[in-house]
């Protein structure tokens, strides 16, 4: 099983690998390539053009192949719908596409 984890501030202002001490899944961390690589961890993966890159999606389309994801997180309210598509296209728990756009536009929610 892995979590994922999507990340556009970089270690400085979260250290994931301390807060998921314990897990029992493998952990990927994805986010800009100028930030990522503050995390030193083997299963970060950086993106140029982190917030517009469908490469994003598509590394975790392929991995979903080969593992399965149980979580799709995002902490930033900028990634919320993204990570909900990734939910809804691969078929994860959590919150999806028309709830994650009610939460970004406050005058629909």
């Amino acid at each position: 099983m892995a979590v994922i984890i999507l990340d556009r501030q970089g270690k400085s202002k979260r250290d994931y690998l301390k807060w998921a001490n314990g897990f029992n899944e493998s952990i990927y961390i994805l986010g800009p390539t100028d930030t990522i690589s503050s995390f030193r961890y083997k299963n970060a993966y950086g993106f140029p053009d982190f917030d517009n890159n469908g490469n994003v999606e598509r590394f975790v389309d392929e991995l979903s192949k080969y593992e399965k994801i149980s979580r799709i997180i995002s902490f930033e309210e900028g990634n919320v719908i993204r990570a909900a598509s990734i939910r809804e296209n691969l078929g994860i728990k959590g919150q999806k596409i028309r709830s994650a756009l009610l939460f970004r536009d406050k005058y629909k929610m």
